[in-house]
Order: C-alpha cells, then sequence, then structure tokens
C-alpha cells in the first residue's frame, strides 16, 4: 500500500517581511579587459579520421596529431590535437587575468568549461563577420560554463587566483561527454610566477611522458 505523509505551516505574517522583488540580488563587479595580461586562443573542430583500411569497415583512423585509433569515430578536436594524459596544453601564472577567446568551428552547439575559475563573459562574436556583441542579461553573472553556437566566436576573462600546483593540472572541455571522449579536452596548469619559467622548461623538454615525472616541485 502506497502512502503519503502531509504537513501544514502556518505562521503569522511578519512585520518585517519580505513581499517585493529587490532591484537587484547580488552586486557583479566586471574584470576590466585592461587587466588582462594575455589572450589565449582556442579552436573546436570535429572531423573523421582517414580511413587507411579500405577492407574493413571499422578500420583504423589516423588523427591529425598522428595518433592512431580504431572504429567508425569522429574526432573532436581543440586546436588540432585531441586529449592526451600526458601532455600540459597551457600554463597560466598565480594571479594573472587573462582572456580566452574559443571559436566553435564545428557544426555542433560546445558548452564549453574550465575547472578552477569562474569568468565572466565578455561578447560573442557571430561567423558572418558581424560585430561582436555583449553578453545577455542572464550571461552577466559569475559562469564556469560558457555555450558556444556553431560558427560563433566567444571572448571570456578570469582572474586565476586559486590554488596553484606544479603536478596536478586542471581542465576545460566540451561538457558533452562523447565530445569529450573523443578528445575535445585540454589540460592547464596554474603555478607560482617563480615556478613559471622552469616549468614551461621542462613541458618543452618532456611533452609526452607522465606528469610527475615532469612537473614536481624541487
Amino acid at each position: 500500500m502506497l502512502g503519503f505523509y502531509t504537513i501544514e505551516v502556518s505562521k503569522e505574517a511578519s512585520e518585517n517581511a519580505i513581499n517585493t522583488i529587490p532591484s537587484f540580488l547580488t552586486k557583479i563587479d566586471r574584470i576590466k579587459e585592461s587587466d588582462a595580461v594575455k589572450t589565449r586562443n582556442f579552436g573546436l573542430t570535429v572531423m573523421s579520421g582517414f580511413k587507411i583500411n579500405r577492407r574493413n569497415f571499422m578500420s583504423m583512423f589516423i588523427g591529425t596529431d598522428g595518433s592512431k585509433f580504431h572504429g567508425e569515430k569522429m574526432l573532436h578536436l581543440i586546436n588540432g590535437v585531441k586529449m592526451d594524459m600526458a601532455v600540459i596544453n597551457e600554463v597560466v601564472k598565480k594571479g594573472d587575468t587573462e582572456i580566452w577567446r574559443i571559436t566553435n568551428g564545428a557544426h555542433t552547439t560546445h558548452p564549453f568549461h574550465i575547472h578552477d575559475i569562474q569568468f565572466q563573459i565578455l561578447d560573442r562574436e557571430q561567423g558572418d563577420g558581424s560585430d561582436a556583441t555583449p553578453p545577455s542579461e542572464n550571461e552577466r553573472g559569475w559562469k564556469d560554463t560558457v555555450l558556444l553556437l556553431p560558427e560563433e566566436t566567444v571572448r571570456v576573462i578570469a582572474k586565476f587566483d586559486h590554488y596553484a600546483d606544479t603536478q596536478y593540472p586542471y581542465m576545460y572541455h566540451c561538457h558533452i561527454l562523447e565530445h569529450e571522449d573523443e578528445g575535445m579536452m585540454g589540460q592547464f596548469l596554474v603555478v607560482e610566477p617563480k615556478d613559471y619559467d622552469r616549468v614551461i622548461s621542462d613541458i618543452d623538454n618532456h611533452k609526452r611522458i607522465p606528469l610527475q615525472s615532469f612537473c614536481k616541485v624541487s
């Protein structure tokens, strides 16, 4: 037998009851574009690999970075490469404010998510060459994900003032599970300014070995 329990809450109106909608819920200070010390560009693309075995429908494909995989999968890429757990794609100095310019060159929509930070949307630009437009009212708050329509470019700005670590990276990726599984993901480090040059040098010299081998703090 299925039963339902109900409760009744009864209370007289308070003299201090709030019965009007406030003019704003919270005050959000906009990050100045002039505060940014660097702009990074990210291009989202989708492609099929090159079939090299015509006899087998479920054949091997070669990605743009030379990697090989089997099956009739699509490649979802950021800046022309797919996710590699042994590669750090970006390194940011702790305390820096940056603009990330993300362009969706695909014919599908991608929700782009950045770990570690919350950002503000600066503007959107359509692929038809029209002028960039500021974000709509619902996009003027703090965000950790931004939706990119096909052939659209979005600029976001953030201050990377959170925890810094030279060993364990953060990620940025499309938030559609199939897309990130098929490669649309990258990794970034946030490091103390004093460690920046050393970390960059280590990454340049050892791009494809396990992270712990080159990112430990000396």
